[in-house]
């Protein structure tokens, strides 16, 4: 028998142990539960993404409308690397500059309650407001009126001033009294123009004239002046009751009109 001529050998067959699984890996309804539990899982996670993500959008526009900027949280920064962890656990909420067209700046009108509209507008008018006092040797009688010029014209009712045989002092708010005379009576009209006589000259606050047109029946008025010839710097507030009504004053003629 040559070296290299060896006898067969042949390995004996060995049959490997039976391994018997588990019963409930064996059951069809233990697979079936494990399908509906991943089945379920993976909705639910897909659904809370897209809700999730529909109410991001939503909360977005709404503060967009409202000014407001969310920006996105950053996970990795400019050249790869992990950004810092406070920009990777919130979103900063920046605030733009507001603009000509955002819903805030629209939406909102300065506002002052009635009383301090009506305190600002006495402090405005007082200082050309006058009380007319009329004196024949005593006082006799009073009204009100205001300066229209710095010059010292003033503009009164002609019932106030209808008699000529007396003499008219004007009292400022300041404290001060002047004679004046009476320059022009329309009866008509009710109207009447007078003259501070200055021995020296003085320049006087006047009024702003307002436009009768634009009257609306309803509108807050004040009247401001010397009620009943007693009461000097009185202020009273009312409303325009109606428009295009007559009056007549007890001088006679037909005065104080409002048209529509």
């Amino acid at each position: 028998m040559s070296l290299y001529e060896l006898p067969k050998f042949e390995m004996p067959k060995i049959k490997p142990p039976k391994f018997n699984s588990p019963k409930f890996l064996r059951n069809k309804t233990f697979w079936l539960a494990i399908l509906i539990v991943f089945l379920s899982s993976s909705f639910g996670f897909l659904a809370g993404m897209v809700s999730g993500s529909i109410f991001y959008l939503q909360i977005k526009d709404y503060l967009s409308d409202l000014n407001v900027e969310i920006s996105e949280i950053k996970t990795m920064g400019e050249e790869g690397k992990p950004s810092s962890p406070t920009t990777e656990a919130s979103a900063e909420v920046e605030k733009k500059e507001p603009s000509s067209t955002s819903v805030i700046e629209k939406e909102y009108i300065p506002q002052i309650t009635q009383e301090e509209a009506i305190i600002k507008a006495v402090e405005n008018i007082w200082p050309a407001v006058v009380s007319i006092v009329i004196a024949e040797d005593v006082p006799i009688g009073g009204g009100t009126g205001f300066i229209v010029s710095e010059d010292g014209l003033i503009l009164t009712n002609k019932h106030v001033v209808f008699d000529q045989a007396v003499d008219y002092t004007i009292f400022t708010n300041d404290g001060k009294n002047y004679l004046a005379k009476v320059l022009a009576r329309d009866p008509v009209q009710d109207i009447a123009i007078l003259k501070i006589d200055q021995e020296k000259l003085e320049s006087f606050s006047t009024v702003k004239f307002g436009d009768s047109d634009n009257l609306q029946a309803g509108q807050t008025v004040i009247a401001i002046g010397n009620a009943l010839g007693e009461f000097r710097n009185t202020v009273s507030v009312g409303v325009v009751s109606g428009l295009g009504r007559t009056i007549t004053a007890s001088g006679g003629g037909m005065v104080e009109t409002l048209e529509d």
